[in-house]
């Protein structure tokens, strides 16, 4: 600490460091989330116990004011790490939503619509699709293990 530097001045600096620690932390947690996601196993875990695998996710993100969706979109648009870093998180949240509207927008979505909710039932209509799958399967193999016969 130079002799002209102020203590106040310091433990800001130090303060601003810790912020972008955070954010880089953050990041990294939601790299982990993001995979756990894309896991099939995850998924299964999630419909063998009966519970919502999204709703999850957001409650391992309560300490941050924003669901696993949001920072996902935010990844989305933001990929890099450093970009965490050097930018306010909040900003790249607002930034990120409001593509993210104007792009329903312009394809023709309410606003009313809320899209948590679309993505809920987009998830649920992927289970049904996956059951649906499962039973075509289960058919198939009826049908081939009769010819064989």
């Amino acid at each position: 600490m130079s002799t002209t530097e102020k203590k106040w001045e310091a433990k800001m600096h130090e303060a601003r460091g810790l912020r972008k620690k955070g954010a880089g932390q953050l990041y990294d947690r939601l790299v982990l989330m993001i995979e756990c996601y894309d896991d099939p196993a995850f998924r299964a875990w999630h419909e063998a116990a009966g519970t919502n695998d999204l709703d999850f996710l957001d409650e391992e993100l309560n300490d941050t004011g924003h669901g696993f969706l949001d920072f996902r979109g935010v990844m989305a648009e933001y990929p890099k790490r450093e970009d965490w870093i050097k930018h306010n998180i909040r900003q790249l949240i607002a930034l990120t939503m409001k593509a993210e509207a104007d792009a329903r927008k312009r394809d023709g979505v309410k606003d009313g619509v809320k899209w948590k909710a679309r993505a809920l039932a987009a998830e649920a209509e992927c289970e049904r699709l996956r059951g649906e799958l499962a039973s075509m399967k289960e058919s198939l193999g009826i049908v081939a293990s009769a010819k064989c016969n």
